[in-house]
């Protein structure tokens, strides 16, 4: 539903200030009707003994902080559709937010993404129902990346391409992108 192509189609029965809302709506829907019909897997598929597991728990945690704060660095307004909602603006007049580059983004382009597939992996115990759930969103991940970022690049144009070749997707750089040193350099 956040296809470009998928959206234009719903305009002809949903209004645009209430597309994402629903999508997010829908979306949420699903996640809760898969924890509602998920059943038990509980076969071990590994064990990290002790010390080692609370090293694991650890990074699972910060790895949560990661996909948490990362929320904050998109309005929350606009991410659950409320502003788009109540706004009642049409898809011609509506403000859509531009490119972030906080401390997150500026290492990684989907910190999201990172924190949470971070967060399924990193488990002490893995059970057999966990690493499918695992697997199955690093698959979904893996496949709207490209999808998701060709619906960026065509919105926001040459600075998000620049910032798309310059920042690693998934696994963080070392060095921190700047916005305005990269277009200096690519303007000399």
């Amino acid at each position: 539903m956040a296809r470009t192509k998928v959206k234009a189609h719903m305009r002809k029965v949903v209004p645009f200030a209430w597309e994402r809302t629903l999508f997010v709506t829908c979306a949420a829907t699903a996640v809760l009707t898969l924890m509602h019909l998920w059943q038990p897997m509980p076969q071990t598929v590994w064990q990290v003994p002790p010390p080692y597991d609370l090293l694991v728990v650890c990074v699972a945690v910060l790895a949560f902080g990661l996909f948490f704060s990362s929320t904050f660095a998109v309005d929350h307004f606009d991410m659950f559709g409320l502003r788009q909602a109540f706004s009642g603006a049409d898809e011609h007049t509506y403000r859509r937010p531009g490119l972030v580059l906080n401390v997150y983004y500026s290492f990684v382009r989907h910190p999201l993404y990172l924190g949470l597939l971070m967060f399924l992996f990193c488990a002490p115990t893995m059970s057999a129902g966990r690493l499918l759930f695992a697997l199955l969103n690093l698959g979904f991940v893996l496949w709207s990346l490209p999808l998701e970022e060709g619906d960026l690049e065509a919105a926001m144009g040459p600075a998000y391409a620049h910032y798309r070749r310059s920042v690693p997707a998934l696994i963080p750089s070392l060095r921190p992108y700047k916005q305005a040193e990269a277009m200096m350099r690519k303007n000399m």
